[in-house]
């Protein structure tokens, strides 16, 4: 199943009350988990579009705000290529209302139609940055 993209989905969104929700989804898995998390999360900015608070050293959760969009990578150091991972607790998210993003989801590629719905200037960027998988799209490190 593709993700549906949406207008502003590529660009960094700040919503302190959807940070504040998801949060508190992160800390509940982590603890299921047996994990700390890392600090706080990191809110979207100018080279990161994304919400990032990384849980043990283990992986990185990311938060894309227009699409309530949740996904996990390995290594959470590179911005470019990260490896993506399951979400743990899916279920979790999903409960409080987000959606969760598969690995396969992530890795896979996307056609102009899947583009349709996002603004001129976000299809611009994809095609500048060369971006190839979705997850690419969806988390990002445009400026």
């Amino acid at each position: 199943m593709q993700l549906p993209l949406a207008g502003g989905c590529t660009l960094p969104v700040v919503d302190a009350e959807c940070a504040r929700e998801w949060m508190g989804v992160v800390h509940r898995v982590a603890r299921d988990a047996g994990w700390r998390v890392s600090g706080t999360a990191l809110p979207p900015t100018v080279g990161q579009n994304y919400y990032a608070v990384d849980c043990e050293g283990l992986l990185q959760l990311r938060l894309n705000v227009p699409l309530r969009l949740v996904g996990a990578v390995y290594d959470a150091d590179s911005r470019l290529n990260a490896e993506f991972r399951d979400v743990p607790g899916p279920d979790a998210f999903g409960e409080a209302g987000f959606a969760v993003a598969s690995v396969t989801q992530l890795e896979g590629g996307f056609t102009d139609s899947d583009l349709a719905q996002l603004t001129e200037p976000e299809r611009k960027d994809i095609a500048h940055h060369r971006v190839w998988r979705l997850g690419d799209v969806v988390f990002n490190w445009f400026d």
